[in-house]
Formats: C-alpha cells, structure tokens, sequence
C-alpha cells in the first residue's frame, strides 16, 4: 500500500505540471500532494483515512487500528464522515490543525477497484485523483470571484518577490517610496485597483484605492512606530473628501502608542484602519484578504 502511494504521488505531481499548474498555484490548498508532504494513512478494520500536511520532505506511514472500539461500531457508522474523521486526528494524530484530509471511505471494496484500475491501465489513480482535486479548485476559485474575495496568487508571488527585495534597500526614504508601489501590487492582487502618487492641490497622497473601498492610503517604512500626530494627519485628510473616502495608515514598524490607536477611534464621521508589519505580512502571503482587514 505504501509503494502505491508514493506511486500515486508521482503520477499526481506529473499530472499537476502537465494541466494544472496555473490553478494549482491559484489554489494551492486544493492540490495537497502537489508538494513535499506527509502522508499519513488510518485504516481500520472496515474503514480508511488519508491524512496530509506540509513538510520537507515526503514521509508516507500507515497507522493501522483493526476493531478499533471507537472507530469500527455501529454508532460511528451513523456519523457524519467528518466528525469521524476529526476523531481520528484527535487520537491518533495529535489533534494538530494542520492536518488535511485527502480521502476517506470504508476500506471494503476500495482496494479491489483500485487495482482493478491499475492492472488494466484504464485510469491512474494519481490522475483521477488531480483531476477531482482540480475540479474542487475551479468551484473554489469562483466562489472566492463572487464573493469578490479571490487572491491573484500570481501577481501576489510577484509582489512577495518585489517585497523581499525592497526589504535589501537600507536608505529609509528610498524604501519607504520603493513600498508604495510594491504595497499596490499586493493590493491589486487582492482585487483592488489603486492609484499611486496622487496629488490632489498640492497634497501628496502615497496610494489611493478606488475600488471596491475608497480609501486614502499612507505607507511608512521607518525604523520608529508612528505617533498620534501621524494619524491625526490622515484624519484630517479624509475629512476633506466625501464621507465615503475612508483613511488607511500602513506602517511595518506598527503603532504601539494608545495616542495612534485612540486618534484613529476618533476619526469623527471617517473609518481609519491601522495595518502594522504583522498585517502586511498576511496580506502579502494571501493568508488573510484585503476586505478582512477593513
């Protein structure tokens, strides 16, 4: 069983590259084996689970619990598979979150048709497998399009990569300019379209958003957190505009003063929202969209 796993690895990976790069990188968490990964398997005496998570390398083991007490009973049967399964990875697995579940079913039947497959080369299992996880990311990536959450996966790699190099630049003001553009990048991956280095009568504004927010946006790369007075600033920015024009302060050094907090609570009839280093880390790696934000 274990042979054919790595087997099935192999074939997955090969069928990912061939059809499905694109939205495997578009939707990395609908395509599981496509990377390095433990694979653990569960099996009882009627039935199975395949388990997955990231790792540096790929390890493959099978846990096997003939009549398990819990597992192989009638009342587990009439449950739902994943409150099963969310059982198997509370005992058996550490009930570490970052397990996924790849498979699961009764184990009765699944192996004769499997080999049934293979022996008679009509299908590889590997390439049935990819193409089902494929079609889950399709259905995936248009949900997130009508919710108007979707992530530019490759755009957002784009930025990430504009992002570790603006890191390298020690000049502070030149960063600092270097971050507006590569900020708007990660913002246009989410979804976003914005505007750089507007001036509107005489006042400089880093980066604007238009759509779907409308928002004034002030971007600080410094050494120092930035202060009330900072904020107060923008808030008086944005009582200069309609009040559907909302003030966005982005700064990798953060706002660890009550004032900064507190001047944005008291933006009178205007939102102000605050994203310090930590924020802007999981906008660019896609782990949170720009909307949670706001």
């Amino acid at each position: 069983m274990l042979d054919e796993c790595s087997e099935l690895l192999v074939t997955y990976r090969e069928r990912v590259t061939e059809h499905w790069q694109d939205l495997a990188m578009q939707v990395p968490v609908a395509f599981p084996l496509a990377g390095p990964c433990e694979v653990v398997i569960v099996a009882t005496l009627m039935r199975y689970w395949v388990f997955t998570r990231l790792a540096t390398t790929d390890q493959i083991r099978l846990e096997s619990h003939w009549e398990d007490d819990e597992l192989d009973t009638w009342k587990s049967f009439q449950a739902p598979l994943e409150v099963a399964s969310e059982h198997v990875v509370s005992r058996f697995l550490g009930a570490s979150p970052e397990w996924q579940e790849v498979e699961a079913g009764n184990l009765r039947g699944y192996v004769l048709a499997d080999t049934y497959r293979v022996f008679q080369h009509l299908e590889d299992p590997g390439h049935v497998m990819t193409d089902e996880h494929a079609g889950v990311a399709q259905l995936m990536d248009g949900f997130e399009s009508l919710t108007g959450e979707r992530v530019d996966r490759k755009k957002l790699a784009e930025a990430q990569e504009r992002l570790r190099v603006t890191t390298e630049i020690r000049n502070p003001q030149e960063r600092g300019k270097a971050f507006e553009s590569v900020l708007a990048a990660a913002l246009e991956a989410h979804g976003c379209t914005v505007e750089l280095g507007k001036t509107f009568g005489g006042e400089q504004i880093d980066v604007f958003i238009t759509k779907p927010q409308v928002a004034v946006v002030e971007v600080r790369w410094t050494k120092e957190p930035q202060e009330r007075s900072a904020v107060d600033i923008l808030a008086q920015e944005t009582l200069r505009r309609p009040p559907l024009v909302s003030g966005l302060y982005v700064s990798m050094a953060g706002f660890p003063s009550e004032g900064a907090k507190q001047a944005a609570l008291e933006g009178r009839d205007r939102c102000i929202f605050l994203m310090d280093g930590e924020d802007v880390n999981d906008l660019f790696s896609g782990r949170k969209h720009f909307s949670e934000f706001w």
